[in-house]
């Protein structure tokens, strides 16, 4: 079977001849692609007209943040082959009649249209400014494909409740005030369904089953200036089981699978395999961290998050000391027979709020949770404990094996750690001390690109920053 890169690939589209271009046009206005060496280019505003790797870096990070948005797998497949539809994935692409342009082919009209309170706050949950230039952006234009698709199938399920997934491009198409009513003969509605049938219907069901195909992911962990760090203590944190129709995520939730270690003699952790674009957390912790737990044994804030069953202990006496249920215990440790446990035995007490994960993955997830999921397998005692051992930590989505973007001799979805300190300055620190970490993508073979909503700068998903890199996103040190 094909990979998605190869599923979706396309060739560069027919050029606009001079006598079709008119003056509104970025092709008259902007002709030449302009972009820094690190951002994702096309070669030229022609649809299509882009390097498999580009493409493949696009095609992830729509994949990203519409997965951060909870999307579903299908959802996702629509908003792939609609923005393959509209630009070929060209972030830079333009049309020669109309002012439409990058990766959604927005217009003027729609631009100003889109920074309304109503629609891109509301959706999104930030302003999104695709005015003059930025609507070459290939995040800008990522979030702007994704709102259009939000706002296009609200429309589809007023005028079409029984065919929604049939209707949403035509509303982006025609226009998001489109009244179909009576419409059918419309000529340009007519062209219109004949592109959803073949293009957006016709590839749906297997773009949706690539995204769903489990694939793997493992981390590389180097100095800052590259060298092997090796025997360094990690976690992630996984999720149990397959959410079907939906990416799984842990953010936020109890029951999860954490694994545990150190990194080899190669500077890697074990390959970790999961569900397509589920969320994996990943953590590194202080190289001495047994040693700093030990120093302040049960100092914890109160919020005990682990407990180590005792001589008479049951999972009722222990549910009453705690302030919780048995059936939470059991929830929370996988306990099938709440009358079993056995002495020795290592339950995660649940805390509130469990299981109510948020409305957006953030990439940098709540400390507290983190904690709280990582605390027994790692002799910790509570939140306060575990925290203070934690330094680094970020989300990643595991995106879809086949991307020949980057270097082939990195395993796929290999995502590198740089340490903020080089190698000299390693060997010379007290291994007590705390050594920054950050991801670096640069070195991944499927580095993510978006940096999305930013949790310090909104609540409900509130304003972001907006870059695209070939470098990817580098995360701030922890």
């Amino acid at each position: 079977m094909a990979t998605i890169y190869e599923l979706l690939r396309t060739q560069k589209g027919r050029a606009y001849s001079e006598k079709q271009i008119e003056n509104h046009s970025w092709l008259k206005l902007n002709p030449e692609v302009e972009k820094q060496p690190n951002e994702i280019a096309g070669q030229s505003r022609v649809w299509g007209d882009i390097t498999t790797g580009d493409q493949a870096l696009v095609i992830d990070l729509i994949i990203e943040i519409g997965t951060r948005y909870k999307l579903t797998y299908r959802e996702i497949a629509s908003l792939l082959l609609m923005v393959r539809v509209e630009s070929g994935f060209n972030p830079d692409a333009a049309a020669g009649t109309t002012s439409a342009a990058g990766l959604a082919q927005y217009t003027k009209a729609t631009v100003t249209e889109a920074r309304k309170p109503h629609l891109s706050k509301h959706f999104l949950g930030f302003e999104l400014d695709l005015s003059g230039k930025n609507v070459f952006d290939a995040e800008r234009g990522t979030y702007g494909a994704l709102l259009s698709y939000f706002i296009c199938k609200q429309r589809a399920a007023k005028y079409f409740p029984d065919a929604i997934e049939a209707n949403i491009y035509l509303f982006h198409h025609e226009g998001w005030y489109l009244n179909p009513t009576g419409k059918d003969d419309d000529t340009n509605v007519v062209a219109v369904r004949k592109i959803i049938k073949t293009e957006i219907l016709g590839r749906l069901d297997e773009t949706e089953q690539l995204l769903k195909q489990k694939t793997k992911v493992q981390f590389t962990l180097n100095t800052a200036d590259g060298k092997p760090y090796v025997n360094q203590p990690f976690t992630a944190v996984l999720p149990t089981k397959s959410e079907g129709q939906q990416p799984a995520a842990v953010q936020y939730l109890q029951a999860v699978k954490v694994v545990t270690g150190v990194t080899d003699g190669q500077v890697r952790t074990p390959s970790l395999e999961v569900e397509g674009l589920s969320e994996v957390v990943f953590s590194i912790l202080n190289a001495n961290y047994k040693k700093l737990l030990h120093l302040f044994p049960g100092r914890g804030t109160g919020q005990i998050t682990s407990c180590k069953v005792g001589k008479g202990d049951s999972l009722s006496s222990i549910a009453k000391a705690h302030k919780t249920t048995v059936e939470a215990l059991a929830k929370a440790n996988g306990i099938k027979d709440v009358n079993k446990v056995s002495i020795g035995q290592v339950l995660r007490i649940p805390g509130t709020g469990e299981d109510s994960g948020p409305a957006y993955w953030w990439r940098r997830p709540d400390t507290d949770w983190l904690a709280s999921v990582i605390a027994p397998h790692i002799g910790a005692e509570g939140v306060e404990d575990t925290t203070a051992v934690i330094e680094h930590k970020r989300s990643h989505v595991a995106l879809p094996t086949g991307n020949k973007a980057h270097d082939g001799g990195v395993p796929h979805n290999n995502i590198t750690i740089s340490g903020g300190k080089n190698a000299a300055q390693v060997a010379s620190t007290a291994r007590s001390q705390k050594i920054p970490h950050q991801t670096d993508e640069a070195h991944s073979a499927k580095p993510v690109v978006a940096k999305g909503p930013s949790r310090d700068r909104e609540e409900g998903r509130g304003r972001t920053a907006l870059s695209s890199s070939r470098q990817g996103y580098r995360g701030p040190s922890h």
